[in-house]
């Protein structure tokens, strides 16, 4: 006789599994249908399971009604998702002052340009704001499924950018000038120099010129000579044959004649009505109207401008462009040399290593000093003038940890250059001759006739030529 089983037997509740990522950022669900007469697959059962497997948070709603009414069974699916957290912003520092030298020489109805109307001093008053600073935040804790939070990732501080001649409000967010005098950014910090005036020559009567603020000569730079200037140098006449370093910009009225021997530096931009026989090293943009035998650095773009603009019997390197009217002459026996988008001082900042190791090391060293001295003080056993000693000592710290931010930074834009060098511009609104040789990045062409208003890029295989109209 066949053995009777009963319906009970093949009877089974639906099933809700619950499983996580291992970050409890999401959780999904795998339904299994019921057997027999099992209870089935409702809203509320999926909340149970979901409660019971401590997922509480982010739980979509509409999706549990939805696979109530209409379950999907087999299949993984997500059913909720935390709240992410969202991240603090960097500090940032808002400048109230031009920080860059937007304004181009202008260009007269007969094509030569006048240097004279450029307005590029940036005077302040003692006590004046010089930049404001934004704290970083520390961000908004998300939520994960089971309810717990889920941290943030603090913003970035950046220090105040101190400066010669600046002081920090007690607040620490305000940045104040200590003098009247100019106000410029040099190497990520704001700067307030006095200006030192040579109302004649630099010649006999003056001797060498060597100023930690910026310099104003009325007459010009004479042979033999030099001008060394913490900030900018401004010249109302000539060089003629001198020398001239900047930290930061150099404007020079009548032009260069460096007579061969002849030397021109600055970190910021050069502006000089004409370059003849210089040796001139620009770390940002040069302007000018002509280049003859000269051989000239420049880390951004070089700018010939006026109707007449030349570049002729030169090398001219740039880190981004060049742009002139013409380059090279008709019959000329020395040709030009353009190079651009290879800026010519990165490798200087990329090899800066050794010295933010040497720099870390020292800062070490001053905050283990530092911290003996304030327990010392902290216990009415530190001597007065070891008290001096310790407020030279947190400037010192101050100043090493503003250079390390400074390594730090320019060998990281470095870096970021070395990863888009090689396409700069070669834009000729003229003629540039037969015999320019024109390098972008590892490419060279030498031209082998003339080209009219061309613009010189680089692609894959070789250099494109293409109009500059």
């Amino acid at each position: 006789m066949s053995e009777i089983i009963s319906q009970d037997q093949f009877t089974e509740d639906a099933v809700v599994d619950v499983s996580t990522s291992e970050d409890r950022r999401k959780a999904f669900i795998v339904l299994k249908p019921p057997k027999g007469d099992g209870k089935p697959i409702t809203p509320q059962l999926i909340l149970d399971a979901l409660t019971a497997s401590n997922v509480v948070h982010g739980i979509d709603k509409q999706a549990v009604e939805a696979l109530g009414r209409n379950p999907r069974y087999d299949n993984r699916q997500q059913i909720a998702m935390a709240t992410p957290p969202e991240d603090g912003k960097a500090a940032s520092i808002e400048y109230h002052f031009p920080t860059t030298s937007e304004v181009k020489p202008k260009i007269l109805p007969d094509g030569s340009v006048d240097f004279k109307q450029l307005n590029l001093i940036k005077n302040v008053a003692e006590r004046e704001v010089l930049c404001t600073k934004t704290p970083a935040t520390e961000g908004i804790p998300g939520t994960d499924v089971s309810g717990d939070p889920i941290e943030p990732r603090p913003g970035k501080d950046i220090p105040m950018p101190l400066g010669k001649n600046t002081v920090i409000s007690e607040d620490e967010l305000t940045l104040l000038s200590k003098v009247s005098g100019q106000v410029s950014l040099l190497n990520n910090r704001v700067t307030v120099m006095n200006v030192f005036e040579i109302s004649g020559n630099v010649d006999y009567n003056t001797g060498n010129i060597d100023f930690i603020g910026n310099v104003l000569v009325r007459g010009d730079v004479c042979a033999g000579f030099s001008v060394r200037a913490a900030g900018d140098v401004t010249i109302n006449g000539c060089v003629d044959g001198g020398e001239v370093v900047a930290g930061g910009n150099i404007t020079i009225l009548k032009g260069i004649h460096g007579q061969e021997t002849g030397k021109v530096k600055c970190e910021g931009d050069l502006r000089s009505k004409y370059l003849q026989n210089a040796n001139v090293d620009v770390k940002r943009d040069l302007y000018a109207t002509s280049c003859v035998n000269s051989t000239v650095r420049v880390g951004g773009d070089a700018i010939f401008a006026g109707s007449y603009a030349a570049i002729l019997s030169s090398k001219v390197m740039a880190g981004h462009s060049v742009e002139t009217q013409n380059i090279g002459s008709r019959g000329s026996s020395a040709d030009c040399v353009i190079q651009v988008g290879t800026n010519p001082y990165i490798a200087e900042k990329l090899n800066t290593s050794n010295e933010i190791e040497q720099t870390n090391k020292n800062i070490l060293k001053l905050k283990r000093v530092i911290d003996m001295f304030e327990q010392l003080e902290r216990a009415n056993r530190l001597q007065e003038d070891k008290k001096a000693e310790l407020v030279k000592l947190k400037a010192t710290l101050n100043d090493a940890e503003q250079n390390l931010f400074t390594l730090k930074s320019e060998k990281e834009e470095a870096e970021q250059s070395m990863k888009t060098q090689g396409y700069g511009t070669v834009k000729v609104t003229g003629t540039a001759f037969a015999g320019t040789q024109i390098t972008i990045g590892s490419e060279i062409k030498i031209l082998e006739s003339n080209y009219q208003a061309t613009l010189f890029t680089r692609e894959t295989g070789g250099i494109k030529i293409s109009s500059a109209v």
